[in-house]
C-alpha cells in the first residue's frame, strides 16, 4: 500500500488542525504544523500581514525543515499530513508531485469556512491566549482572503480532494 501525503488546505482559523489531529489515528499518520514548530522556537513573532519578514523568513525555513522529514517518512512508507495551509493552487500541486515521485498518494482536505466564520474563531482564539498559537486580527484574515485561492473540484488530477464545510 501507497503512503499518503495529507495536504491540509484553509486560511487561519478554518479547523486545520483540529480536523488533522481528529483524523490523524485513523489516517495513522504523522502530524506536521508549522506554526508549533515556530512558536517553540523562536515565540509569537508575527506582527501582523505583511509586517514581519523575518516571520515569513523563519516560517519558510520550517515548512522547508518538515518538509525534509516528511519526505523521509513517505520514503519509509509512513503517511504525513503537512498543515501548512497552502493558499496557492501551485503549492499544492507542487507537494502532490513531490508525493508521486517518492511514490505517495495525495490527498487535499480544503477546511471550506466564511470569512466571518474565520474571524470569529480567531478573536476566540486570541482571548484564551493559549501560547499555542499566532494571535491574528479580523485585518489579517481580510487581507488574506484576496490571496487564498479555494481548491476547486477538478483543479488537478495528482490528488484527491475532500471539502470538508464548516459554519
Amino acid at each position: 500500500m501507497k503512503p499518503v501525503l495529507h495536504l491540509m488546505v484553509g486560511l487561519p482559523g478554518s479547523g486545520k488542525t483540529t480536523f488533522a489531529r481528529a483524523h490523524q489515528e485513523e489516517w495513522n499518520a504523522i502530524v506536521f504544523t508549522p506554526d508549533e514548530w515556530q512558536l517553540f522556537l523562536v515565540g509569537d513573532d508575527f506582527h501582523g500581514a505583511g509586517k514581519s519578514s523575518e516571520h515569513d523568513r523563519m516560517h519558510s525555513l520550517v515548512e522547508t525543515l518538515i518538509w525534509k522529514q516528511a519526505e523521509r517518512l513517505l520514503q519509509m512508507g509512513v503517511n504525513v499530513v503537512l498543515d501548512f495551509g497552502l493558499w496557492a493552487a501551485e503549492e499544492r500541486t507542487d507537494f502532490a508531485r513531490r508525493a508521486h515521485a517518492l511514490g505517495a498518494e495525495c490527498r487535499v482536505h480544503y477546511m471550506e469556512t466564511p470569512l466571518e466564520e474565520l474571524i470569529r474563531r480567531v478573536e476566540q482564539r486570541n482571548r484564551m491566549n493559549d501560547g499555542k498559537t499566532f494571535r491574528i486580527s479580523a485585518e489579517d484574515l481580510n487581507v488574506w482572503s484576496l490571496s487564498f485561492e479555494p481548491p476547486e473540484i477538478g483543479e488537478n488530477q495528482e490528488f484527491l480532494l475532500e471539502i470538508h464545510k464548516s459554519t
